[in-house]
């Protein structure tokens, strides 16, 4: 009974938290409105070989812009989240370049798999980008929703796709269908924009929500990447002047700073930071990679050797008291053999 009307309650809250989060939806404004709109009606018509080039410039104007979300239900937006969420949008981006259109599958698995987070932590991220209105949620109005040409009709080419799209949703769950709203990046003057994200190398690849290098993957550098990057532009920043320009706390930013200067990316004096090299291209960001490897392997290493001892110590110690226990016990039982002996004499 108490089961029951727990998963009543349970379901009742849930319901509430449905309602309150489509009422926050349908009270954005006219102009968040008409941008969603537009990002829903244009994703079918994304495809071929304008897609790339869309998306290039979909990831070159995320590089461009601090993506702001709110964390709480009324909240004003913040940047403490600001790399997680960025990270999403350039999960997104690849799996709609896969998807080959603008109206894409993408399972809550599949983006945390791609943005190198947690599941929670992917599923909260969308969350909190579509009620931004950086993203937008396609209902598939059939069941190839990539295929089609601009009337809506399937044509030969889009069957692969529409297949490719059913494959892909087979192999990673239940997917929900998006498109992208470029709308809401910043805009960027194309003078200054690199031509092509193939210029964008070692760790200003991170700033594009390009997270596919093995020193991301292998949580090498983790969070202390985007520390470093505020950092080479902050030189001789205190971790306070860092936390304000990242967002991020400050424990996460004392650890950054450890990490990087672990790495040998930085150092501290008189309690200013700065970048002691800068890890411009890859080969740069392969070296701090192979670094880090050698340094976890060192400490995995020196705790494996340690557990050995502490075991080693333990067992000397075991036998050391079992030794002692039987010797007592021994000694025990001979004192009383003799009590014995002597009453005996003495009858």
């Amino acid at each position: 009974m108490r089961a029951t009307a727990h998963s009543i309650l349970h379901h009742d809250q849930r319901t509430a938290a449905k309602y309150e989060r489509l009422d926050r939806l349908a009270a954005r404004d006219a102009d968040t409105l008409v941008m969603v709109g537009a990002a829903k009606e244009g994703a079918d018509k994304i495809g071929g070989t304008a897609l790339d080039e869309w998306c290039d410039a979909y990831m070159v104007r995320l590089a461009a812009t601090t993506v702001r979300t709110s964390t709480k239900p009324g909240k004003p937006p913040s940047a403490r989240t600001a790399g997680t969420d960025a990270a999403v949008l350039g999960a997104l981006c690849s799996l709609m370049r896969e998807a080959g259109c603008g109206c894409f599958p993408a399972s809550e698995v599949a983006v945390a798999r791609r943005a190198h987070v947690a599941e929670m932590t992917a599923a909260a991220a969308l969350k909190r980008l579509e009620e931004a209105a950086y993203i937008a949620r396609v209902p598939a109005r059939s069941p190839r929703p990539c295929g089609g040409d601009a009337t809506g009709d399937a044509t030969e080419d889009d069957l692969s796709i529409g297949d490719a799209a059913q494959k892909y949703k087979s192999s990673h769950g239940s997917a929900t269908h998006y498109a992208l709203v470029v709308e809401r990046l910043e805009q960027v003057d194309p003078r200054t924009a690199p031509r092509s994200l193939a210029e964008v190398t070692g760790l200003e690849s991170l700033a594009t929500g390009d997270l596919s290098h093995e020193a991301y993957a292998a949580k090498i550098l983790g969070k202390a990447a985007g520390v470093y990057l505020a950092l080479l532009r902050l030189p001789d920043s205190t971790k306070a002047d860092l936390h304000r320009a990242t967002g991020r706390s400050k424990p996460t930013v004392r650890e950054a700073l450890e990490k990087a200067r672990m790495l040998g990316m930085a150092d501290e004096e008189g309690g200013r930071w700065r970048a002691t090299r800068r890890v411009q291209t890859d080969d740069d960001l392969d070296e701090v990679n192979d670094t880090g490897r050698r340094i976890n392997a060192a400490r995995a290493r020196a705790r494996r050797e340690e557990r050995e001892r502490e075991a080693a110590a333990d067992a000397a110690l075991c036998a050391a008291v079992t030794a002692a226990h039987y010797h007592g016990v021994a000694a025990e039982a001979n004192a009383r053999l003799s009590e014995a002996g002597e009453d005996g004499r003495g009858e």
